[in-house]
């Protein structure tokens, strides 16, 4: 089991920075930049703001006549636009409607993400059910020890919420402790529709996979479910786009006072380790990163565009080299962190807020679909029936 995600403390009214240059006028400085920056090559207009530019602006002039931007590779089919709203809810509020009790086990715990293909001949009625924890039950017992073998209590459930969207809940606790010591939660789930039964129930898709508890555990959780349903669990790593949107989704959605004065913080891997450094850690204000990002997206809630986050990336990296001439364009983001989640390339995952459970889910569920060809093309095949 991976140790919980080092996250730094945001429960700060003055938020500290790796490295920093008077981060309120600066970051101010920055957006005034792009805007101008905008107007020359052609962008939307936007009220011009005050203090001078701190950026190179004619650097990313010349990036953006030239008709394209620097990005790094990624083996999926990344979408260009997302929603960081509910489709359900109200476009003018991006206060999420609160969360179902049954999604608290999901919140303020490491998580490690998996994408999961379809399940074959999963029973989601009172009887399926039953006979899923029995049967998980058996293969806990036949991994463990004889001493062990009756040591853990399971339980798997359907969870459904307001929009009729079912969850696979998995609860594993040990007889001997109380709380979560050494036990396990789990939740499969599909945020992005009602869940697909194809070819008369024969396939469910359930493609998210979110896991918490010791890692043995873990590991024969994951292989129960390869075996009972004739699937394949893969754990997810999340490439610089991804993190980007959930920077983005973290953004708009801390609008509480408390999240104001907390920071956004972004970790850069750095190529040759030396001298202990293996890392840059970048703390941003909230409010001038939303400034910043409301500078050069135009519609931050209902289509944000994947370029614009690029801009926004590259702002930060081109005002980081003119102040301290660090290279960040050279480096690989590896870490996000905001007041509504922590993600980190390696697939680990720390939600916040019981609120914004639901928009999270949905953006990893939108990630698994994207990682799994085959969950996409049956999804789309069981919609043309329809």
């Amino acid at each position: 089991m991976p140790e919980d995600i080092d996250t730094p403390d945001h429960d700060v009214s003055t938020p500290g920075t790796a490295v920093t240059s008077s981060p309120g006028s600066d970051m101010n400085a920055t957006a005034d930049s792009y805007r101008n920056t905008q107007r020359r090559t052609g962008a939307r207009d936007t009220p011009r703001g005050e203090g001078g530019a701190s950026l190179s602006a004619s650097r990313l002039n010349r990036t953006l006549q030239m008709g394209y931007l620097q990005r790094k590779y990624t083996p999926y089919r990344t979408p260009r636009t997302r929603s960081m709203v509910s489709p359900a809810a109200d476009r003018t509020n991006t206060q999420e409607v609160a969360a179902q009790p049954e999604w608290a086990g999901l919140v303020r715990c490491s998580l490690n993400v998996y994408h999961v293909t379809p399940l074959y001949r999963c029973r989601l009625d009172k009887v399926g059910l039953k006979q899923l924890s029995g049967s998980l039950s058996l293969h806990l017992a036949q991994l463990a020890t004889a001493a062990n073998g009756n040591l853990y209590r399971v339980t798997v459930t359907a969870k459904e919420n307001t929009d009729d969207r079912i969850a696979l809940e998995i609860t594993v606790k040990r007889r001997d402790t109380t709380g979560r010591a050494g036990s396990l939660y789990a939740v499969l789930c599909n945020m992005e529709g009602e869940v697909s039964q194809l070819e008369q129930g024969t396939f469910t898709v359930l493609p998210l996979l979110l896991i918490t508890g010791p890692g043995t555990l873990q590991n024969a959780v994951v292989s129960w479910l390869e075996q009972r349903f004739d699937c394949k669990v893969c754990p997810m790593s999340f490439q610089p786009s991804d993190l980007l949107w959930a920077m983005a989704l973290g953004l708009i959605r801390g609008n509480n006072e408390k999240a104001k004065k907390q920071t956004l913080d972004l970790h850069y891997e750095v190529p040759l380790k030396e001298a202990g450094l293996d890392k840059i850690s970048l703390q941003i204000p909230i409010k001038h990163a939303k400034a910043l990002l409301s500078s050069v997206a135009q519609d931050t809630e209902n289509d944000l565009q994947l370029d614009e986050l690029y801009l926004f990336r590259q702002a930060l990296e081109n005002h980081m080299f003119d102040y301290f001439r660090i290279h960040l364009d050279t480096m690989k983001l590896s870490l996000v962190a905001t007041p509504v989640l922590f993600v980190d390339k390696t697939g680990r995952l720390k939600i916040l807020s019981v609120d914004h459970v639901p928009a999270v889910l949905r953006m990893m569920t939108s990630f698994a679909f994207e990682r799994s060809p085959l969950t996409v093309s049956l999804k789309a095949a069981n919609e043309s029936r329809w």
